[in-house]
């Protein structure tokens, strides 16, 4: 009798944390290809720990963009590209548009005049208009949107925000501007020279110039694209502003698909939702929780003991489509494994977590 209660016992707790991890079945992450220019450089080691906690991340050297076994067809399997340091402008010049042509949207920070060429933006025989501070004092912007477009970050129309902060030697460089000569959404000027723009977005179907530094009438960006001018040496100091702008400008780019015919654009949200692994793990006593909903809705996020007890609810309300991060304090908690529960509209979602003291 006392085997088959324990049997009972063990096939309950079993049935339960089926339930809770009901979302085996939701979609996966997000897979990013990260392109530095030297591929893993030490100065991308915080940027790539940053999206590695929402996507699935693999970085390689820009210099696979001369690889010839590097088509634009085996980059596809990629949801975006990020671009860190600068790409070398040898990419255009050699003829290898991949960067133009490529057909998955892309994130650019460091906006030398590379890549500003590279990207179709400017005329690969103009002035470029992409230049960096040298002297260290451009470290703010201003934003200058004033509909609210969701590359801002949350930010209204004449805020200054601080996407850097320091005074070591090493980062006098610290914010990277360009002025494109495409249509471009100008989200946030430089507040040391007002005629730079260090945030903005190409909307995908933007015309582009080509390699005769002509505006061309058939070569289109494919995809959006977003762009914050954060000079590598400053991948160190970026801020808490300075990452909302840069998850705001994935976010952006993540949501708009060419349409298949024609010209126009379909600015399509993505359905996807998912829950990540919280970070740090294991945590002592603090650790973060970050999920991304791809509608509007109503949300919960609830934390539940080994036996399936709820232990506290995090999230308890209607919330926007996007990235959320929610901090959890568990200096009341005892050592042990906890579950951590994402439910909204129907998306269910629940992992694992272990405080250790």
């Amino acid at each position: 009798m006392f085997k088959m209660k324990t049997f009972v016992f063990s096939a309950v707790i079993f049935l339960w944390l089926l339930f809770l991890s009901g979302s085996l079945f939701a979609e996966g992450r997000y897979s990013c290809l990260f392109i530095s220019k030297k591929g893993n450089s030490p100065k991308d080691s915080l940027l790539i720990e940053h999206l590695s906690k929402y996507y699935d991340v693999r970085v390689i050297s820009d210099g696979a963009f001369y690889d010839s076994t590097l088509t634009v067809d085996s980059l596809k399997q990629y949801d975006f590209g990020f671009l860190s340091e600068s790409v070398r402008t040898w990419t255009l010049q050699y003829g290898i548009p991949k960067l133009t042509t490529v057909p998955i949207p892309l994130m650019y920070l460091e906006l030398y005049a590379s890549k500003a060429a590279i990207a179709g933006w400017v005329s690969r025989d103009g002035q470029y208009g992409a230049i960096f501070d040298s002297t260290g004092t451009g470290k703010t912007v201003v934003i200058t949107d004033q509909t609210g477009h969701e590359l801002a970050a949350g930010f209204n129309y004449g805020d200054v925000v601080q996407i850097v902060d320091s005074t070591n030697s090493d980062a006098l460089a610290t914010l990277t501007f360009c002025t494109p000569e495409v249509d471009y959404i100008d989200i946030a000027r430089s507040q040391y020279d007002a005629e730079l723009s260090v945030v903005f977005g190409v909307e995908a179907g933007t015309q582009l110039f080509d390699t005769d530094s002509t505006l061309s009438d058939t070569l289109k960006s494919e995809n959006r694209a977003a762009a914050v001018g954060i000079f590598s040496d400053a991948n160190d100091y970026i801020t808490e502003d300075g990452y909302k702008l840069i998850d705001a400008g994935i976010d952006w780019i993540l949501k708009g698909t060419p349409d298949a015919i024609g010209d126009d654009i379909t600015n399509t949200i993505i359905t996807k939702y998912h829950l990540d692994q919280n970070y740090p793990n294991p945590f002592n006593p603090t650790t973060e929780i970050s999920f991304y909903l791809g509608k509007p809705g109503f949300t919960t996020l609830t934390i539940y003991n080994a036996l399936g007890q709820k232990v506290t609810t995090l999230i308890n309300n209607k919330m926007n489509s996007g990235f959320h991060t929610v901090s959890l304090d568990a200096s009341s908690f005892t050592s042990g494994v906890y579950f951590y529960r994402l439910v909204s509209g129907e998306f269910v979602q629940t992992r694992k977590m272990i405080l250790l003291r």
